[in-house]
């Protein structure tokens, strides 16, 4: 992830202590032990200390589910939520 590089390398952002990071990254966290690319990206997340909030697909179809929908942050807080999916 790229910006997570600039965000260290930054001096107005390096010392930066709360970071969220939010998109559609099209990379599906439920795919991280199936396809590599998700691996690297969660890989990639955690070693710089950020958790994915999202933990429930957030794009569900017929027949697949998927969390390509992301935030995360390195901010402790219990308080967070998501949302709830209901079927």
């Amino acid at each position: 992830m790229q910006i997570l590089g600039k965000l260290k390398s930054s001096p107005d952002y390096k010392n930066a202590k709360d970071i969220i990071i939010i998109g559609d990254v099209n990379i599906d966290l439920l795919k991280t032990g199936s396809h590599s690319d998700s691996g690297v990206y969660l890989d990639t997340l955690l070693e710089n200390g950020l958790l994915p909030l999202v933990t429930l697909p957030t794009r569900i179809g017929n027949r697949c589910a998927s969390i390509i929908d992301n935030i995360s942050t390195n901010i402790s807080d219990d308080k967070y939520d998501v949302g709830r999916y209901n079927c």
